[in-house]
């Protein structure tokens, strides 16, 4: 097998691999565990909106109270939709963070024009 760096193995894993998606609800669906924090990168661009909603309101339910869900998203799909205002108007979370613009992949020709944005949510 060759051996790949750094942003090879990023590059594999995003555009190459199959995506693996988890049931939360199955795993979790006692309500007996929660998390402080939800880390979620790199993953919503696969998605559409509604698909996007109902991950989150996974997360909500998976989160406790006052924590915190960390997400990216692409800023040239943040701009076709209407995300996030959808996610505030739902009121289980409060918008604590929204970075400025970052490359996606920096280095990668591939992505030079693609940049994400970071969020932070805190569930009430």
């Amino acid at each position: 097998r060759p051996v790949m760096d750094g942003l090879q193995a990023v590059r594999h894993i995003m555009i190459e691999s199959p995506v693996p998606i988890v049931v939360l609800s199955s795993l979790f669906s006692d309500g007996s565990i929660t998390f402080d924090a939800v880390v979620c990168v790199a993953v919503f661009s696969r998605f559409d909106e509604q698909q996007i909603m109902s991950i989150l309101n996974e997360f909500a339910r998976i989160t406790r109270q006052g924590g915190r869900i960390l997400f990216s998203h692409r800023t040239d799909l943040l701009e076709s939709s209407d995300i996030i205002e959808k996610i505030q108007e739902l009121q289980l979370f409060s918008l604590r963070f929204s970075s400025e613009p970052y490359k996606y992949i920096p280095g990668d020709e591939h992505y030079r024009d693609v940049f994400v944005k970071y969020f932070v949510l805190q569930v009430n």
